[in-house]
């Protein structure tokens, strides 16, 4: 069986919080789920009037949970129909949040594990990490602080296997652990001028299931003055960053610029434009290239639930250009980004993992009925429990190589919260390949194009019922070294929720996985998964 120093970090922290939840003496309690007249929970959509007074806030709070699935399928390996093989998998998923904020210390973690056991032993248990850990500590008042994060998430490590698929959670799942750590300063130095000098360093390592990724290591050094447009502003900004690849052969990939922006408010807190020069560096395998770096943007925020920021620019590796929108309302969460830019594995997956995160858009749409962020936060996780919604949509995998990567991508999320339906929408492209100038191909190539989409429908039957229907499809397709590999898979799931409590919660559903490929067998599967979660 799979072991993890994880597991034990995870009960031993469940043991010391026990049930229910734990606040700090003389601080508000932290808000329990509401009921209506009838006992049931308070659907979130209807909280508008029911908001807590501003100003309440909670220090400590501990919030234990469980949940246990069982899922029986046709073809537990999803393999072609001659070697199908029928199993049933039992998963347990204890899981422990938690949360201090106090002036010197901010702390959000939450562990949880998947511990998976296979009823006809078609494979060996294994335990999943899920887990994640961040911190703010400030070391001297309003000046110096550092940034901590340790995480540790389960995806698939092959990147013509399959992008977004239920089967990951009974098979092709492997462990990436994530640590950083991150001194700053941050200091306001006059009413109209701020000053961040900030070193990020990040260690990614690898334990797949399937194949063998390196492990990578990367450090990050930026520095920000800034004077705020009143109308004219300036921006100077500097970064250096170098990723390092075990096991690898080649040097360093390290990336440098200095930038000079001038800013001008041609609208006081609606539009910006932006004039940008400065110098560009990149630097992998025998390749060191400059470039004079010129381009512009703006940031326009017509309205306090819209914004739009734009830049394009001229770089090393030719045009990089950043478009992201968003826009919110108390039913419509909208997220949209559009990017080209250089650069790395290792740059990618120290980041938090890859997906949409459906909660910020609910915890955007709620902000302006509930103003206190963690009431909101409770609701947003009690909306979720509730509806049996996702917490992420798909996205493209972060495909390995230990070079520099151009990546061009597209992305669209959608979330609408009526008061009996609930849809989510989730587009995205993403296209990777190896920069590798007049280096020979890196014996692993990223280079590939992704699709997927996804939609989810909700439905509120009753108050305590709800039932929903996704459609999913993804494609991979390779191009360079991988021109010869392609995966494309469909699914359908159909689910059913049932609240029994405000804390307890089952789920049952039937899923249909359709999956064509060139590297995986062509396989057909179906699955029917029971579920039941308890909040202590």
């Amino acid at each position: 069986m799979h072991r993890t120093p994880w597991l034990a970090f995870l009960l031993g922290a469940l043991c010391m919080a026990g049930p229910g939840q734990v606040v700090a003496q003389g601080m508000a309690r932290p808000a329990e789920v509401r009921t209506g007249p009838n006992g049931q929970p308070l659907d979130p959509s209807q909280l508008v009037d029911a908001a807590p007074p501003p100003g309440v806030s909670q220090a400590y709070a501990v919030r234990p949970a469980l949940q246990v699935r069982s899922t029986t399928t046709n073809n537990i390996s999803l393999t072609g129909s001659d070697t199908a093989r029928a199993d049933s998998v039992v998963v347990a998923t204890p899981r422990l949040d938690a949360r201090i904020n106090t002036p010197g210390l901010r702390l959000d973690a939450a562990l949880a594990a998947d511990l998976v056991a296979y009823v006809g032993r078609s494979r060996a248990d294994r335990i999943f990490p899920n887990a994640r850990t961040d911190a703010t500590v400030q070391l001297l008042e309003r000046l110096l602080f550092v940034d901590g994060s340790l995480s540790a998430d389960t995806s698939t490590p092959n990147p013509f296997g399959l992008l977004d698929a239920p089967a990951q959670t009974v098979f092709t799942r492997s462990t990436t652990t994530r640590e950083r750590i991150s001194p700053y300063i941050d200091r306001e130095v006059g009413p109209d001028a701020r000053l961040q000098l900030r070193t990020d360093h990040s260690w990614v390592q690898n334990e797949a299931g399937i194949s063998t990724l390196g492990d990578a290591r990367l450090s990050e050094q930026t520095g920000l003055y800034e004077l705020r447009p009143q109308p004219f502003g300036l921006r100077l900004q500097g970064q250096r960053q170098a990723s390092t690849f075990s096991g690898s052969n080649s040097s360093d990939v390290t990336f440098t610029n200095a930038r000079a922006s001038l800013l001008y408010a041609v609208l006081p807190a609606q539009l910006v434009l932006i004039a940008t020069g400065g110098t560009d560096h990149g630097r992998y395998g025998s390749n060191d290239v400059r470039e004079t770096l010129r381009g512009g943007g703006l940031i326009w925020t017509p309205t306090e639930r819209t914004r739009l920021d734009l830049q394009a620019e001229k770089r090393f590796f030719g045009t990089g250009w950043n478009v992201n929108f968003a826009h919110r309302s108390p039913f419509l969460g909208i997220g949209a980004g559009l990017s080209q830019q250089a650069t790395t594995y290792a740059a990618q997956v120290a980041t938090l993992p890859a997906g949409a995160d459906l909660t910020a858009l609910f915890d955007a749409m709620l902000s302006t009925r509930i103003a206190n962020p963690a009431e909101r936060a409770a609701a947003v996780q009690q909306l979720i429990a509730q509806r049996n919604l996702p917490t992420t949509l798909g996205s493209a995998l972060n495909l390995f190589s230990a070079t520099a990567q151009l990546q061009k991508s597209a992305n669209l999320s959608l979330a609408l919260l009526g008061v009996r339906h609930t849809v989510t929408l989730r587009g995205f492209y993403n296209r990777t390949e190896d920069l590798i100038g007049n280096d020979l191909p890196p014996l692993i190539s990223s280079d590939a194009r992704q699709y997927g989409t996804s939609l989810g429908l909700n439905r509120r039957l009753r108050p305590e019922t709800t039932a929903d229907l996704t459609f999913g499809r993804t494609r991979v397709v390779g191009f360079g070294p991988n021109a010869a590999t392609r995966t494309r898979s469909n699914s359908v799931r159909l689910g059913l929720s049932q609240a029994f409590s405000p804390r307890t919660t089952a789920t049952a559903s039937l899923n249909r996985l359709w999956i064509d490929s060139t590297v995986l067998a062509d396989a057909n599967q179906s699955s029917l998964s029971f579920g039941l979660l308890h909040r202590f």
